[in-house]
């Protein structure tokens, strides 16, 4: 349905446009004539959503990996309904007897996709469904409502020494709630037992007011959430239960550490920088065009820590023999076949060997559609990359050719699976939109949903930062349809404030070159976009970009 308004919208205003004589765009809101643009920007004008929207192939692959995905959820789980584990999922396909609790979780949004679009029956999908719900309620060992983060597949039963999880139970609960909502009927019953015994509250350190990471049942609890990181979910999640409920006010008490990598918009980033941490609670909370109390994006956020990652890669090539298609890093089992909390700057504590995680550019694919588009077909052209279930979980570029890791690994699928599923239909949001106390938890996070969005907005720019590299933009127009770009300028100054800039003569592209006149200067484009309602044409405000960093000589 977005695909079709995006295509009658882009019509019209084509329509509008061959009309129009006026050249100067008018006060925002006003009903205006505006020049014809450039055919770069007559082309980005049925593409509204960052600029790019996906053509049949590439909607090929996407689907392509949505079902192998899909496959591995439905094939490893533990399918007997006589066992105690009934519906467990292995950790990873090399690990068939342990389980992930946070996999289950995935394993039942799966199980909405898979009924949703045909790749099994509605019965099928909610028998699964209601024989997982009910394994975690009667068999799953838990404490206060936390579940061990392994379990033995075959009974349930805590596995590995493991300790009690505060996000991987969070993971898991998002997925009993969705399947609720989704299937309805017994299984909705069985999701709220679940979600209405588990005490957020417990596992919150009551003098520094953070959620711990874990509880061991001999040591207690460890670890802090005290910094920004994948653990959203628990904000919302606490704050919204009926039953234990959390304050709001403790998703803002983690520390917000705040830089940029070179020319790429600041971060507020995580203490690994993998991708992964920017990605978690997107999955489930659409919090596209909506701010926090104190103004934070944290789509965006999510978005500017992506497109660092990939100038990363881009200026790593020559140490990790990576491109700007080798960007996905992220926590993975690696190439040796032991896990690595693989990220990227600005995080500081980052670690990185080239090894890219297939499902971190999958899981970006809302924040930076066309790269991670781009970055997955490029994968899919590796033979040895794609297997049974899809992407294999990573590979590593050497100077002789690739080194492929063969694992699959449960959360990194169901990672892959929800956003793939998000980006093209946004299903998963849509469901839990629907789930009255997650709408309240992110209302007592003072999470301003939907927020009107009455122009372009978060207009950035990335790429090198040198002369002979080319920028790029990227815009922003959620939750909105019907806002379009039509005009692009580039300026240069010479302060990082942009005071005095002038416009540089024929930059009317969506991409610059730098140039030797732009040594020792700073960038930043400016754009105006148009929007149609009620069939009026009409201009909005010109928004500017983030500036670059000094152009060098060198």
């Amino acid at each position: 349905m977005k695909k079709v308004l995006a295509v009658l919208l882009a019509v019209l205003l084509t329509a509008s446009l061959s009309a129009c004589t006026s050249s100067s765009p008018s006060p925002s809101g006003s009903q205006v004539g505006l020049v014809s643009p450039s055919p770069d920007i007559v082309e980005s004008l049925s593409k509204p959503i960052q600029g790019y929207a996906p053509d049949e192939e590439t909607v090929g692959y996407l689907t392509k990996e949505l079902e192998s995905s899909f496959k591995y959820f439905w094939e490893t789980a533990n399918s007997d309904e006589s066992s105690k584990g009934y519906g467990l999922i292995p950790d990873r396909l090399s690990a068939e007897t342990t389980a992930s609790i946070a996999a289950v979780g995935y394993s039942l949004v799966a199980l909405c996709v898979g009924a949703q679009r045909g790749y099994v029956t509605y019965e099928e999908a909610e028998q699964r469904a209601k024989g997982t719900l009910a394994t975690l309620r009667d068999y799953a060992e838990s404490s206060h409502g936390f579940f061990y983060q392994y379990l033995n597949i075959s009974d349930g039963t805590r596995a590995q020494n493991s300790t009690l999880s505060s996000v991987d139970t969070a993971i898991c609960i998002n997925g009993v709630l969705a399947a609720g909502m989704f299937f309805g009927g017994d299984c909705d019953i069985i999701a709220q037992s679940i979600y209405n015994s588990v005490e957020w509250s417990w596992f919150v350190n009551s003098e520094t007011k953070q959620f711990y990471k874990e509880n061991d049942p001999v040591n207690g609890f460890s670890g802090a959430w005290d910094m920004a990181s994948g653990q959203y979910m628990l904000y919302f999640l606490g704050a919204g239960s009926t039953t234990f409920p959390t304050d709001g006010e403790l998703f803002y008490n983690f520390t917000r550490n705040t830089e940029r990598y070179g020319s790429t918009p600041p971060v507020i980033y995580s203490p690994s920088g993998s991708l992964h941490t920017y990605q978690l609670s997107h999955m489930w909370y659409d919090l596209r065009g909506s701010l926090d109390k104190n103004d934070v994006d944290w789509f965006q956020n999510s978005v500017n820590a992506a497109l660092s990652a990939r100038q990363y890669a881009i200026d790593n090539a020559a140490l990790y023999n990576t491109s700007a298609l080798d960007w996905g890093f992220a926590q993975s089992y690696g190439t040796t076949g032991v896990v690595g909390n693989y990220g990227a700057p600005p995080s500081k504590e980052f670690s990185n060997d080239g090894t890219v995680s297939t499902y971190g550019v999958i899981a970006s694919l809302p924040f930076t559609p066309k790269y991670s588009c781009e970055a997955i077909i490029a994968q899919y052209s590796l033979d040895a990359l794609v297997g049974e279930y899809g992407l294999k979980e990573a590979y590593k570029r050497t100077g002789d050719g690739r080194i492929v890791s063969e694992e699959y690994v449960g959360i990194h699928k169901g990672a892959s699976l929800i956003m793939i599923e998000n980006y093209l239909s946004g299903f998963i949001w849509d469901i839990m939109r629907q789930i009255p106390q997650l709408s309240d938890g992110l209302g007592k996070c003072n999470i301003r949903q939907g927020a009107d969005v009455e122009n372009l907005k978060n207009v950035i720019i990335t790429g090198g930062s040198k002369v002979g590299d080319t920028l790029e933009i990227f815009w922003d127009t959620y939750p909105r349809y019907d806002l379009f770009v039509n005009a692009v300028e580039w300026l240069v100054c010479d302060n990082p404030e942009g005071a005095n800039a002038t416009v540089i003569d024929g930059s009317g592209s969506l991409t610059y070159t730098i140039t030797e006149q732009d040594v020792d200067r700073y960038l930043f484009c400016r754009i105006t976009g148009v929007q149609i309602e009620n069939n009026v044409l009409t201009a909005l405000t010109p928004v500017s970009s983030n500036i670059s960093a000094k152009i060098p000589n060198k």
